[in-house]
């Protein structure tokens, strides 16, 4: 029964089992992961809702037609497999169905469904690494702006620029004041001048290359 109702779920995407749940096959996107830089495929998946629909009809007809029973009989059958497995989750709180999921019932009487992953494993991901070439331009998004990396580096670039030639600038100065009053102590030394004279030689130098 559990591989006869389970190509009945896989070709018409549904299924009502009273008491349990209903059972839908759902198309699951393509998803990205980032840690591992990967692509899933998409694939098929099996969910388990709570609400459930009024049987279909066609449900006996078609376990009928498979069985080549009554439908009487097949609807006798079908009934007897849901209390089979209201049992057991009553019993052992968890029905396995083999290549379909597992049901479980916890302490407050709710029955979960855990489908079985066996499709993905069919379908292998793919590596996805972002590949960034120089001199080619690519969309940045910057906060709640888009740039490219063109734009973003010409930004920057005008950003830097004014600092740069003002350190530039700087060190060159200081290196005049420092080579002046070096060449003021030297010369004053050779003179044998005192050390007073020297120090206010030196402030002189300082205060007028400032």
């Amino acid at each position: 029964m559990y591989s006869l109702l389970h190509q009945y779920l896989i070709t018409h995407k549904q299924l009502d089992l009273p008491g349990v749940g209903l059972l839908q096959v759902i198309d699951a996107p393509a998803r990205y992961n980032a840690a591992e830089k990967k692509i899933y495929a998409p694939h098929p998946a099996i969910r388990c809702k709570e609400e459930r629909m009024e049987i279909d009809g066609n449900l006996y007809v078609w376990m009928a037609t498979q069985l080549s029973t009554s439908v009487e009989t097949a609807q006798n059958q079908f009934h007897a497999f849901i209390n089979n497995i209201i049992g057991e989750l009553a019993k052992h709180n968890q029905v396995t169905w083999k290549g379909l999921g597992l049901f479980t019932k916890d302490d407050t009487g709710i029955i979960r469904f855990t489908w079985e992953k066996t499709i993905q494993q069919y379908l292998p991901s793919i590596t996805a690494t972002k590949i960034i070439r120089k001199g080619t331009s690519h969309n940045l998004l910057v906060g709640e702006n888009e740039a490219t990396n063109i734009e973003m580096a010409q930004w920057l670039s005008q950003d830097t620029a004014p600092a740069q030639k003002k350190r530039w600038w700087f060190w060159m100065i200081a290196a005049s004041i420092i080579f002046a009053i070096g060449f003021v102590i030297y010369y004053l030394m050779q003179d044998g001048a005192s050390f007073e004279t020297i120090i206010t030689s030196a402030k002189y130098v300082f205060l007028a290359l400032n």
